[in-house]
């Protein structure tokens, strides 16, 4: 009996390696996901699970606003929400110089399509009254937000598992050989 072959070997079951192999199997590759112990088990299950779009380098907008439409559409690519929740991101400023780069922020994420709130230093004392006085201004992202960095990528393999990728946890990759038009672990 021969070892299956693939057309693509993901190799790390982390974050990004479960999301090639979701993308990859949803259109029709025969995917085998390699991780070396569990899915998702290191920092991609142990991070912050920030989903921050304000701030970004300019040049970063494209591709981040993209990818945050995707986890705005979670449940429906993977049939699982994750605790995925819009809690937003304020960014403060503490003298007039950091206010000015808040605006240089706020201008570039409005320019690449995102909406920013801008707030001075009473608007600030309605809204957060918890900040301390020295703030004086602060600008606000309400599409920001958070995800459970623990059930993402599991979700997300199992959905890649789902479409027909193979996830293969405890396997360390040490080789890979190209059989025909695929490739056998």
């Amino acid at each position: 009996m021969s070892a299956p072959a693939y057309d693509v070997a993901v190799v790390g079951g982390g974050l990004v390696g479960a999301w090639t192999a979701y993308f990859l199997a949803r259109r029709g590759r025969r995917v085998a996901l390699v991780e070396k112990g569990s899915v998702g088990a290191q920092s991609s299950g142990v991070n912050f699970g920030n989903l921050r779009l304000q701030g970004r380098f300019p040049a970063q907008y494209p591709l981040s606003l993209r990818a945050h439409e995707l986890w705005e559409r979670l449940p429906e690519l993977i049939g699982a929400s994750c605790e995925v929740e819009r809690t937003g991101h304020l960014y403060c400023a503490f003298d007039a110089a950091e206010a000015e780069k808040l605006e240089g922020y706020a201008a570039a994420s409005e320019a690449a399509g995102l909406a920013i709130e801008r707030l001075d230093r009473m608007a600030l004392a309605r809204r957060f009254p918890w900040l301390a006085p020295k703030v004086v201004a602060a600008t606000f992202s309400a599409r920001d937000a958070v995800a459970n960095p623990r059930l993402v990528t599991p979700a997300t393999a199992q959905a890649a598992r789902r479409l027909g990728a193979e996830v293969l946890e405890g396997w360390e990759a040490v080789e890979a050989r190209r059989e025909g038009e695929g490739f056998a672990l």
